[in-house]
């Protein structure tokens, strides 16, 4: 599991590594790939009807800007793990066949539009 998230970090790092994103690419990277993570693990809560009107209660009660910090705590603990877990160097140093790194961005797209998608597909069961 550990070298498929090294894998995703490393095609959102090569993705942030070009112009002005360059020299915060890997925290970019981790905190997509943290995005993702909550995407999918939010879809999962409401397939299963577990309760999530904490998140739209949170901008109703207290604007914008308490919903985009608590976001960010929402987002944080998983970005901490990831940094902790996949490596700088590891990333960086990652060697891929450049065909390969084409068919995994091809792959990370499809599986991208696919979890938003479910994420959709959960609310409207819902």
């Amino acid at each position: 599991m550990k070298k498929l998230f090294e894998l995703i970090t490393y095609l959102f790092y090569r993705y942030y590594n070009k112009g002005r994103t360059k020299v915060i690419a890997y925290e970019s990277a981790l905190i997509a790939v943290s995005a993702l993570i909550f995407l999918n693990a939010f879809a999962v809560l409401m397939f299963f009807n577990l309760d999530t009107s904490w998140v739209s209660k949170i901008e109703q009660n207290y604007g914008k800007t308490i919903k985009l910090i608590s976001g960010l705590f929402l987002i944080l603990p998983q970005y901490i793990i990831l940094r902790y877990t996949l490596k700088k160097e590891d990333v960086i140093k990652k060697q891929i066949d450049l065909n390969q790194v084409k068919n995994w961005n091809v792959l990370l797209i499809a599986y991208i539009v696919f979890s938003v998608l479910l994420l959709i597909f959960s609310i409207k069961i819902k």
